[in-house]
């Protein structure tokens, strides 16, 4: 076996299970991306399943699916499957550990960024400099990508082209293949991405009580949850400046291209409609406030007229509690002295 060659690097790191007529299985990648496929789409599932048994028929049903995927003779078993994803976990331990002591640039292996990705919420993480080892499989992993083919294809979109230089408002850069200093390339598809979850930070920090210093804070964490962990706020500032740029060239009608012809014009009009929004209810909260900053709120006023109340009532009743025992004393003396009387 020639693991110099590319068509052979599915070999290169060899993974091996042992099936039930003791013959050696070597995982090729495009069986063990698939296994992280399968296993990334039933993590919630395996996560709840507290008995073995539940976990068993778990696996079972990943390797029918991996079985059918690869086609073929292909007839990995289910404990083969976990055995797999356990050498993985014990791998992934391990050069975390080898991480912390030497550096990133010693850990060779190529699915440590991927384990990562789906184990870094149970195993502690340090803050490593990104890209993290094997970072450009990340990618292919998030969209579920698996076959050998279609992996090179994902990987050649995301490698770096230094030569690439781009007016914003010409055809390519609204097709966004200028590339942040990571090497992320920012395709049609990342593009609507950044458009979508701007949009949905919008209107969910309008909702909140206690507002963000920075709004790409929060779109960053959106970008992080979905695996897209080589973009910074800054990049996404960057892009997003571009973008509303080339969306006030079309409205001012100083651009090349027609409105018509930008295939994100109405998302970013969306979104620039909806800030301006939330800056006029904001500012219009700010103004209300300061008109009634001598006056306590409502639900404060309502609060102590019913602890004046409850307070008034209570006092009332240790009054008369209190005239009662003076009462009691006054006839309890009374009789003290009427018996001292016939002594």
């Amino acid at each position: 076996m020639n693991t110099e060659s590319n068509d052979d690097m599915d070999y290169f790191f060899l993974t091996s299970t042992t099936n039930a007529n003791n013959e050696i299985r070597l995982w090729t990648q495009e069986m063990i991306l698939l296994l992280f496929s399968l296993r990334r789409s039933m993590a919630d599932r395996f996560d709840h399943a507290t008995k073995e048994t539940e976990k068993d028929l778990l696996w079972y049903e990943l390797v029918t699916k991996m079985n059918k995927s690869l086609g073929g003779n292909t007839d990995i078993e289910s404990y083969e499957a976990e055995s797999l994803w356990n050498q993985c976990v014990e791998q992934y331990e391990d050069n975390l550990d080898k991480l912390k002591a030497e550096g990133p640039q010693n850990v060779k292996w190529p699915y440590f960024a991927i384990m990562d990705q789906m184990l870094g919420g149970t195993i502690e993480i340090p803050d490593v400099c990104h890209p993290r080892p094997g970072e450009d499989l990340v990618p292919v992993f998030i969209q579920g990508v698996w076959k050998q083919s279609e992996v090179r294809e994902i990987l050649n979109n995301y490698k770096v082209d230094s030569n690439v230089n781009i007016d914003e408002d010409s055809d390519a850069s609204d097709e966004s293949v200028v590339e942040t200093k990571a090497g992320v390339k920012w395709h049609p598809e990342l593009t609507r991405k950044l458009i979508h979850l701007r949009s949905d930070a919008e209107n969910e920090v309008k909702k909140w009580i206690r507002k963000p210093n920075s709004i790409w804070t929060v779109v960053l964490k959106k970008f992080r949850r979905i695996g897209m962990v080589l973009l910074t706020e800054q990049d996404l500032e960057n892009k997003w400046n571009s973008l509303v740029r080339a969306y006030n060239r079309r409205v001012a009608g100083i651009s090349k291209r027609s409105k018509t012809h930008w295939p994100y014009f109405n998302g970013i009009q969306s979104v620039m409609s909806s800030i301006v929004e939330n800056e006029s209810a904001r500012s219009s909260t700010l103004t209300h406030d300061g008109s009634k900053s001598d006056q306590p709120p409502e639900w404060f006023i309502s609060y102590m007229k019913r602890k004046e109340a409850s307070d008034a009532y209570k006092h009332e009743q240790l009054r008369n509690m209190l005239v009662d025992i003076q009462h009691s004393q006054m006839e309890n003396r009374r009789l003290i002295l009427s018996i001292f009387k016939k002594l």
